[in-house]
């Protein structure tokens, strides 16, 4: 696979963002499992994965995180990056919304920030008539 550069693409708050850049600094956590292994990563309790990712587990436990969720997301195959969902209290899997994140890892995020792009204005020129 070679070396790779991760870098946080979008967040819903600093405070996701912030810890993006902690599990990338640290090298561990759910999302860059995900990329490496193009695996779903569902981890229900946090405060019980210590040795999965020990840097970085009592950092995000610390933080008020308790579950994580983490996809691949793949373009016509590759994987171009993985997203991460957390939430501030322990889940089972079966509370995870397995079709919304379903739809959402089917399209990337280039695709549709894409799409959500408002259209270029376009002028036109008229013909003067005489």
């Amino acid at each position: 696979m070679g070396i790779i550069a991760f870098t946080p693409a979008a967040a819903t708050a600093q405070e996701m963002l912030d810890i993006e850049e902690l599990e990338i600094s640290l090298g561990q956590g759910p999302c860059l499992e995900a990329y490496r292994t193009g695996e779903q990563v569902l981890v229900e309790d946090l405060a019980r994965c210590h040795k999965r990712w020990p840097e970085f587990t009592p950092r995000i436990v610390a933080l008020g995180m308790r579950s994580a969720s983490a996809f691949p997301l793949r373009l016509r195959g590759d994987r171009i990056g993985a997203l991460n969902l957390y939430r501030a209290e322990v889940v089972i899997e079966a509370d995870i919304p397995e079709k919304v994140i379903a739809d959402f890892i089917r399209t990337p995020p280039a695709a549709k920030a894409e799409a959500n792009k408002p259209a270029p204005r376009r002028t036109v020129k008229k013909k003067r008539t005489r």
